[in-house]
């Protein structure tokens, strides 16, 4: 696959690396994106009484996950999100790029939520700037919208989920996303298909 993932993370802001093809060292995805700290975990979906409090598992359990950003509540969110299934599991991953696709107002600077975080409640903009670029970030499960602008983001994000890419991950082994650029979610699972997946949360020089 050389460096096509890259061109394509770069244009749309996600890229998925097929199944079928050879597949690429951890190392070699990692190092194309410039990584300077690795956080990594596995997951399984599970049921809202057994999940984490003030996650999208314990709102939503094997439902279908709203399209959010990892880390919204934190200071510092991860740049990407790389996930990686080595079995094919039925639940797609859903990946909506704001770079194309997106209604104008997703660049609404404005938009102010009250974010409830693990340690600590605060207000974030869905869009900030940062010396790397323009960030965005929302979490259904944390984010409460202030004022007008922000609702109207919450009404935006939910016209535009239809137009969400569907990863099949019977077809894919890994997507890598750019979580500043993306919202991403999941389609219900099966609690007979409850496979394990590896996520990575990567923080990156740009």
């Amino acid at each position: 696959m050389s460096n096509s993932w890259l061109v394509e993370l770069h244009e749309n802001g996600w890229a998925a690396l097929d199944r079928a093809a050879a597949p690429l060292r951890l190392t070699e995805l990692v190092a194309g994106l410039n990584a300077t700290k690795i956080a990594t975990r596995i997951n399984r979906a599970t049921s809202a009484g057994t999940a984490r409090s003030n996650t999208l598992s314990s709102r939503y359990g094997l439902g279908e996950f709203p399209l959010h950003t990892d880390g919204a509540d934190q200071d510092h969110p991860p740049r990407y999100v790389l996930l990686l299934s080595t079995v094919p599991r039925t639940a797609a991953t859903l990946v909506l790029g704001l770079r194309r696709r997106a209604s104008p107002l997703l660049a609404e600077s404005n938009a102010l939520f009250r974010v409830t975080g693990l340690r600590r409640c605060h207000y974030a903009r869905f869009r900030e700037y940062r010396p790397a670029g323009s960030m965005v970030r929302y979490n259904a499960a944390t984010h409460a919208p202030v004022n007008e602008a922000a609702k109207e983001i919450e009404a935006v994000i939910a016209i535009c989920a239809p137009l969400a890419s569907r990863i099949d991950w019977s077809q894919t082994r890994a997507v890598v996303i750019d979580n500043w650029a993306c919202l991403h979610g999941r389609e219900r699972v099966d609690e007979t298909d409850l496979g394990k997946m590896r996520r990575l949360h990567v923080w990156a020089r740009k």
